[in-house]
């Protein structure tokens, strides 16, 4: 991997697919000829992204500085590939803004990194406000431009600030390098054993490091996105899987509750993986889903935007007797459980994960206190809590800040809910600590279900697989539960729900 280092992404990308003489050296799957993207009908020829990107960047290298911050306010497709890879080769820094959000939410992004000009799409361009800079992604690339160029860009520079999720709050925008993105994606290639041949369902959106991890590796190992913006109609996803011939897709657990109860997802048998990451999957569901994709690898990941996106995978073979597992460390990622002393914790002892490598993240872009809290002797503090194996397989229990205590007990939400997903028809389930004028804190369950599941059907089940300080003391069903633009349940809203009742 060290070889590699010193050049950008978009660089690493060209020299594997670009139209040089190294090309015959690649093999000729890898010619300009081959397609690195599909939009519906629309095909997309490497030699195509290449000229893409050029244009973008002449662009910038005439309107932007070096080391200012560019937004790209773009869905998923060719024009936000062209632009955000573009500002790596410019050396400029890419800021990836949710195509969900609403015009303040934009301010924010643009006002606390200096967005220095964005780059939108003909349907987003409205949602900038007049300050910074706006410019139409599509007349940059009719402008053209020259051939590509190989850029003057040192591997330790910024190269991308990606906002967390902000499932808890204001997101925080962190601090991604040329090395972080080439370690991160690498790592990934070689543990997938990703091909040229292989082609990836992108459903999920690339302003999120999970998404855009998708972009970097099937571009990378010279394969082709399949751009699918419609995850609103599931069915329609897996027939497109079917009728493009996809050997990846990637999703989250919300992505996979809903094609499982709302799709025919048995029939996407071409896929070699099944990627599941961007929060917890409850085994009853992973077993649903390779049961359901009998032919298909089920890889359990795990990340974090501050690890650029992969920290962990469990391979394959492990899925059975391991399941429930996150696996262990990603090729060039070292992990640790510890408990509050920094020392190793014992098999089935709780402690927080904690990871180095070179993909971990030089910190939160202007935020000190939060950054020496969370990044603290060269290890990133990744704020979830986990247990060992006398093998070294981590198994996550919960977010520190995602445990209930009840009567002076403390334990995860997560190991309620892994219980109350076990019933039949309950699609998703979220559970909070809510005030308790007793416990201090008792268990409120929300739950989604498309079949005739009663309070009572819960709380009974409970009752006799938990200790009685986890028992729901309530239970709330709901059409469905908030999520963020990224899948994940927001539950901070529910509490600011429940606390208004």
């Amino acid at each position: 991997m060290a070889e590699v280092f010193g050049m950008t992404l978009t660089d690493l990308i060209f020299r594997r697919n670009g139209e040089s003489d190294k090309e015959k050296e690649v093999g000729s799957d890898r010619l300009p000829a081959k397609i690195c993207m599909t939009e519906g009908e629309k095909e997309y020829p490497y030699s195509e992204l290449f000229r893409g990107i050029a244009s973008v960047r002449a662009f910038l290298e005439k309107n932007v500085k070096k080391g200012e911050r560019v937004g790209i306010l773009c869905e998923n497709g060719f024009g936000f590939a062209s632009s955000y890879l573009a500002c790596f080769s410019a050396g400029v820094v890419a800021v990836p803004m949710n195509t969900t959000n609403y015009s303040t939410e934009i301010d924010y992004i643009t006002q606390d990194c200096q967005i220095q000009a964005v780059l939108a799409s003909a349907r987003l361009f409205g949602s900038i406000g007049d300050s910074p800079r706006k410019f139409l992604i599509q007349d940059i690339l009719k402008a053209g431009a020259g051939g590509y160029k190989i850029s003057d860009v040192k591997d330790d520079e910024l190269a991308l600030l990606m906002y967390t999720s902000g499932s808890t709050g204001k997101p925080n925008a962190v601090k991604l390098t040329h090395r972080n993105l080439l370690a991160n994606t690498l790592s990934i290639v070689e543990y997938l054993g990703m091909k040229a041949a292989d082609r990836m369902m992108a459903v999920l959106p690339f302003y999120y490091c999970y998404g855009a991890s998708l972009m970097h590796t099937t571009l990378v190992s010279g394969g082709t996105l399949v751009i699918n913006n419609k995850f609103m109609f599931p069915q329609k996803v897996v027939d497109e899987i079917v009728q493009k011939g996809c050997t990846i897709f990637a999703g989250v657990p919300s992505t996979y509750k809903i094609l499982m109860s709302k799709s025919r997802l048995h029939e996407a048998t071409s896929l070699r993986y099944a990627l599941q990451a961007g929060g917890h999957l409850p085994p009853t569901d992973l077993s649903r889903l390779q049961g359901m994709l009998p032919q298909t690898k089920v890889i359990v990941m795990y990340g974090q935007t501050e690890a650029t996106s992969r920290l962990s995978y469990l391979p394959h073979e492990f899925f059975g007797s391991k399941t429930g597992s996150i696996g262990k460390g990603i090729p060039g990622t070292e992990l640790q459980v510890v408990d509050e002393h920094g020392v190793h914790v014992k098999p089935g002892d709780v402690g927080e994960i904690k990871a180095r490598g070179d993909n971990v993240s030089q910190g939160y872009w202007n935020r000190p206190e939060e950054t020496a809290k969370t990044f603290r002797g060269g290890w990133l503090y990744t704020g979830d809590m986990a247990t060992v194996d006398a093998d070294g397989f981590i198994y996550v229990v919960g977010r520190s800040k995602d445990f209930i205590k009840a009567g002076g007990n403390r334990f995860s939400a997560m190991e309620v809910e892994d219980l109350i997903s076990s019933i039949e028809g309950v699609d998703n389930v979220a559970v909070i600590g809510v005030p308790d004028d007793i416990l201090g804190e008792s268990v409120h369950a929300f739950v989604v279900s498309k079949a005739d599941v009663k309070e009572e059907d819960v709380i009974s089940l409970c009752r006799g697989r938990l200790a009685p300080y986890k028992v729901p003391k309530n239970v709330t069903f709901v059409k469905e539960l908030p999520l963020n633009a990224f899948g994940k349940v927001q539950k901070f809203k529910l509490k600011e729900g429940y606390y208004g009742k």
